[in-house]
């Protein structure tokens, strides 16, 4: 039987095309993480060099991903200034958000306080034409 794939232990000398491919795949991977990093370095962000860069992928690692995504979902704004304000505002959004959708039942002034309780909301209709 002869086997038709590489064996474990592949060497330049048996595959020494492989072995270059991969070579300057590894090469133009590190300049492309390289490129990454010196434009996520910049303290404004061209949306057109953004799009250019992240479209054939982001490189895992140091939060490039999640940069680049929020950037490019206008969460965050193009300039890095402006970074602070906007998160600290989100957070304060998200904290209100907890805080109105979570009920702690040890509350003195939530005993009792179920949407149960106010007639005509969605879920008193729901559950009264389910009955």
């Amino acid at each position: 039987l002869s086997r038709s794939f590489a064996p474990a232990r592949a060497s330049r000398r048996h595959y020494p095309g492989v072995i270059a491919i991969c070579l300057r795949m590894a090469g133009g991977y590190r300049a492309r993480v390289a490129e990454f990093d010196e434009f996520l370095q910049s303290d404004e962000f061209s949306r057109k060099k953004l799009h250019h860069l992240a479209f054939a992928g982001v490189p895992d690692g140091k939060g490039r991903r999640s940069i680049v995504w929020k950037l490019l979902l206008s969460f965050l704004p193009l300039k890095r200034d402006d970074w602070a304000p906007v998160l600290e505002k989100q957070r304060k959004s998200y904290e209100q958000f907890v805080q109105d959708l979570i009920v702690n039942p040890q509350a003195q002034d939530n005993v009792g306080d179920h949407v149960s309780n106010y007639p005509g909301t969605v879920f008193t209709l729901y559950m009264l034409h389910l009955c």
